[in-house]
């Protein structure tokens, strides 16, 4: 029996089901194409997994016959295009995957009829570039994962129509900079990964418009210096990872507005020195991390105002002393590493 025979079998006994809410499964049945009408039959269907196969290309009119389709399982097949109009029958659409795959480039309109869209998952590809307009027509949009492809910059208004936009995922890529507007229409934002890419400085607002922002990861870049109101509009500020980078100093005000910023890794940077009040409007710290630095020496009152301090990392600096009072008011301190 070949592959395509199998998979109409399995739709075949997918109809007899007559539940549309039990997806139909076309996972690892080696397929190398398939028909444009495959499903013609099927106009109820709601989930369909094609993950596993040996797919290089897909029909234009595939998901023609299937308005109600809802998810969409692409992931580990040999794709290097999709076709502009794959998605415009399908109104309905919540998730795509297509992870794992050579894609390079993406349609501009395709998800221009995708409303509805929620997750879109395109990490682990070779994509280079991104359509300005990509998610222009996605106004539900609550997450995207672009980790591990080759992307260099990103459109200006990417997520210019994304107000529901919570996790954001780049990680890496080969992103030098960054658009000073990528995040001013997200209001809803919760996490954003940019680590492990080679960004050198970062804009001055690139978080001015996310209040909700919890997460920042922008570990293993190539940052200097970091804008002095940076996270001046994330209150609700957890954590903040800034290890592996070549920053030699930091603002005084970095934290100034992050009053519940509970753990910061600065670890394997230059840093030489510390302003004093680094810290001094983060009540809730309770994890600092700045071994492999540069420090010489560290201010007496820089945990003077983080009474939940546990854990302090200071190994691997040029420091000989400590001041006496440094840890008179972390009560709950548990561990230094020296």
């Amino acid at each position: 029996m070949t592959p395509l025979q199998k998979a109409q079998n399995r739709i075949q006994e997918w109809i007899t089901k007559n539940n549309p809410s039990i997806p139909l499964d076309l996972s690892n049945l080696g397929l190398i194409e398939l028909p444009q009408n495959l499903f013609a039959s099927t106009p109820q269907l709601e989930y369909v997994y094609l993950n596993n196969n040996h797919l290089t290309t897909l029909p234009k009119t595939l998901f023609a016959s299937t308005p109600q389709l809802e998810y969409v399982y692409l992931n580990n097949n040999h794709l290097t295009t999709l076709p502009k109009t794959l998605f415009a029958s399908t109104p309905q659409l919540l998730c795509v995957y297509l992870n794992n795959n050579h894609l390079a480039t993406l349609p501009e309109t395709l998800f221009a009829s995708t409303p509805q869209l929620q997750y879109v998952t395109l990490e682990n590809n070779q994509i280079t570039q991104l359509p300005e307009t990509l998610f222009a027509s996605t106004s539900q949009l609550l997450r995207v994962i672009l980790s591990n492809n080759h992307l260099a910059q990103l459109p200006d208004t990417l997520f210019a129509s994304t107000p529901q936009l919570q996790y954001v995922t780049l990680s890496n890529n080969h992103l030098t900079h960054l658009p000073e507007t990528l995040l001013a229409s997200t209001k809803q934002l919760l996490s954003v990964y940019l680590d492990n890419n080679h960004l050198t400085t970062l804009p001055e607002t690139l978080f001015a418009s996310t209040p909700q922002l919890l997460y920042v990861f922008l570990s293993n870049n190539h940052l200097t210096h970091l804008p002095e109101t940076l996270f001046a509009s994330t209150p609700q500020l957890l954590y903040v990872f800034l290890f592996n980078n070549h920053l030699t100093h930091l603002p005084e005000t970095l934290f100034a507005s992050t009053p519940q910023l509970q753990y910061i890794t600065l670890e394997n940077n230059q840093i030489t020195h510390l302003p004093e009040n680094l810290f001094a409007s983060t009540p809730q710290l309770s994890c600092v991390f700045l071994s492999n630095n540069h420090l010489t020496h560290i201010p007496e009152t820089l945990f003077a105002s983080t009474p939940e301090l546990l854990s302090v990392y200071l190994d691997n600096n040029h420091l000989t002393t400590l001041p006496e009072t440094l840890f008179a008011s972390t009560p709950e301190l548990r561990y230094i590493s020296l």
